[in-house]
């Protein structure tokens, strides 16, 4: 699993490294939802954390971008991330806005 450099934290969020932390070793967290990177490299995915306890995950490689406390929190999460692609490049291209192979770090 690995974290954007820059991670966009929603303001709910009160300890984001907790959030980390338990993520990485598969502890349930019933309030928390990822955005992060789909597995085609083409999108951003809101899910809900409990997903990520699924055996898929262990092998797949995640790339985190964001953390929420709720879905409706990751959405304004997500809208804010949009904006701030459409203000910095004039396009909502959000991933090639995001990813660079130097923007993760584990």
């Amino acid at each position: 699993m690995l974290f954007y450099k820059r991670l966009y934290v929603s303001d709910k969020i009160k300890d984001p490294e907790i959030i980390k932390w338990r993520l990485r070793h598969r502890s349930g967290m019933i309030s928390v939802y990822v955005l992060m990177l789909s597995r085609d490299c083409t999108r951003i995915d809101i899910m809900h954390s409990a997903f990520l306890q699924e055996k898929f995950y262990r092998s797949d490689p995640l790339y985190i971008i964001g953390l929420a406390c709720d879905k409706d929190d990751a959405i304004s999460l997500y809208a804010d991330i949009v904006k701030e692609a459409v203000n910095k490049t004039g396009s909502t291209d959000v991933v090639s806005f995001l990813f660079h192979k130097e923007d993760f770090a584990k």
